[in-house]
């Protein structure tokens, strides 16, 4: 009897092993579309915070550009720990690759400055990432 328990467990020991790195290795990946450019003017220059820290201290854990070649295109962030994130977009109407003052700047969920120009704080413009695929579109729209 002790033997079938040791081999039991020896079983269910060698499947938790394989099994454990690809379930704690799960990760996700964000595909951001981008809408309302306008065809061949600018970019939109795309940064993700993982953090309230990341996005309060402007240290984004990656970055992307979306040409503006169409009204719209889309960026993929891979290796995604699931998690809470943000995003900050700016429309680099002058594809300089940085924002200059004046350029419109957007933020995931739809949120956006304040009437006192304070951008949304993390928890309002945060969404979840989950293990596997995961999108979030960015509309940007410019004054005429």
């Amino acid at each position: 009897m002790t033997r079938k328990l040791l081999s039991a467990a020896a079983s269910l020991a060698l499947l938790a092993l394989a099994a454990g790195p690809a379930l704690a290795q799960a990760t996700g990946d964000l595909t951001v579309n981008v809408r309302g450019m306008r065809a061949g003017q600018g970019a939109v220059l795309l940064a993700l915070y993982p953090s309230s820290d990341t996005y309060t201290g402007n240290q984004p854990s990656q970055q992307a550009k979306v040409d503006s070649t169409n009204n719209s295109g889309s960026a993929t962030f891979s290796g995604l720990a699931p998690g809470r994130y943000a995003m900050r977009a700016i429309y680099d109407l002058n594809n300089n690759g940085r924002y200059d003052q004046g350029e419109p700047v957007f933020y995931s969920n739809r949120t956006s400055v304040d009437e006192d120009g304070h951008e949304p704080l993390f928890s309002d413009a945060s969404f979840e990432v989950h293990a596997g695929a995961n999108s979030q579109v960015i509309t940007v729209t410019l004054r005429r």
